[in-house]
C-alpha cells in the first residue's frame, strides 16, 4: 500500500510539474508533497529559476544552493536541499561505515548533477566524477565549485574503449548505454567517449581507491567486466543494482563477479556494497 501511494505521489508530481505555473508547483512540492509524506516542512526551503544559466535552484538554511536542470526533480530537495539529498544517497549506497579522508581516492560513475559527489567532498578526498550527460556535469560543476579536488569528465566507464552510442534520457536522469530492448522504441541517440576502469587506473597510476560508486542504469555488469584487473585495488565498491536492465535487477551478476574477486557483498534495498576482503580492515 505504501509503495502504491509513493508511486502515485511521484506521478502526481510529474503531472503537475509541466501543467501549472512554477510558483504553484513549488508551493505544491514544499508544502503539499511534504505533508503527504507526513514529514515536517523545511520552512527555509526556496525554489527559483536562473534565467541566465537556464537552471533551477533549491536553497535551504540546511545546505548551500543546489543547481538542477529538471523541474520535476524539485521534490528531491524537500529534506534539506542539496545536503539533504546527498545524505540520503550516502545512506542508500551504504557508505556510513567507510572512513574517508583527504588522502583517499573516490570514483563516482554516473555522478549526474553531483548530489552524492558534493556530500562526499566534505571528507576532502580526490574525486573523479564521470557522467555521459553534459548538462548534468554543468550542474555538478556549479554544485561543487568550491572543491578543487573534484575532477569532472564527460566519459563513459564501460567494458570497451572508444566511442559509444547511448540513449539520452536526460530529464529522467536515466540515460543508458544499453541497446534498446524494443527496436521500435523511440530513442534519442547521442555519442560519448568510453574507457574501462582498468585503463583509467593504469592511466592515472592509481594503486588504491577507497571507493567506487556505480549508477549505470543497468550497465553495472559491463563496468565490472571492464575492471577485472583493477578490482583488487578497490577497497569498497557500491552499485545501484535496481530493476533498470530491461526491467530486471543486476544483483545476480554483480554479486557473482564481486564474490569471484574476493569481495564480501552486502545488499540494502537496490544497492550492493562490495567490501574487498584483502584491503579492508
Amino acid at each position: 500500500m505504501r509503495f502504491f501511494f509513493s508511486k502515485l505521489l511521484l506521478e502526481l508530481n510529474r503531472y503537475l510539474a509541466n501543467r501549472i505555473n512554477q510558483k504553484l508547483y513549488f508551493f505544491f512540492v514544499k508544502y503539499i508533497y511534504t505533508m503527504f509524506l507526513l514529514r515536517p516542512v523545511d520552512m527555509s526551503l526556496k525554489f527559483s529559476f536562473d534565467k541566465e544559466k537556464n537552471l533551477f535552484l533549491a536553497k535551504s538554511s540546511k545546505s548551500k544552493i543546489g543547481y538542477y536542470y529538471n523541474i520535476e526533480r524539485s521534490n528531491r530537495y524537500i529534506f534539506g536541499g542539496l545536503d539533504g539529498i546527498g545524505k540520503k544517497l550516502y545512506e542508500k549506497y551504504q557508505l556510513g561505515n567507510i572512513k574517508i579522508d583527504k588522502n583517499d581516492i573516490i570514483i563516482d560513475i554516473g555522478c549526474n548533477i553531483g548530489e552524492l559527489t558534493y556530500f562526499l567532498s566534505r571528507f576532502e578526498p580526490t574525486i573523479y566524477a564521470f557522467d555521459i550527460e553534459q548538462k548534468a556535469l554543468d550542474c555538478l560543476k556549479l554544485n561543487c565549485s568550491e572543491n578543487k579536488k573534484i575532477i569532472v569528465q564527460k566519459l563513459a566507464i564501460w567494458n570497451k574503449i572508444g566511442e559509444l552510442e547511448f540513449d539520452s534520457k536526460l530529464n529522467d536522469a536515466s540515460s543508458t548505454l544499453l541497446k534498446p530492448n524494443n527496436m521500435n522504441e523511440q530513442v534519442d541517440v547521442q555519442k560519448t567517449r568510453s574507457t574501462t576502469l582498468d585503463c583509467f587506473f593504469e592511466e592515472k597510476k592509481i594503486k588504491r581507491a577507497k571507493l567506487v560508486k556505480v549508477e549505470a542504469e543497468g550497465g553495472e555488469p559491463e563496468i565490472l567486466y571492464g575492471a577485472l584487473n583493477s578490482l583488487k585495488n578497490i577497497e569498497f565498491i557500491s552499485l545501484d543494482c535496481g530493476p533498470e536492465r530491461y526491467g530486471k535487477t543486476t544483483f545476480k551478476e554483480v554479486t557473482k563477479i564481486l564474490s569471484g574477486n574476493n569481495f564480501e557483498t552486502k545488499i540494502f534495498k537496490n544497492c550492493c556494497l562490495g567490501i574487498n576482503k584483502s584491503l579492508s580492515n
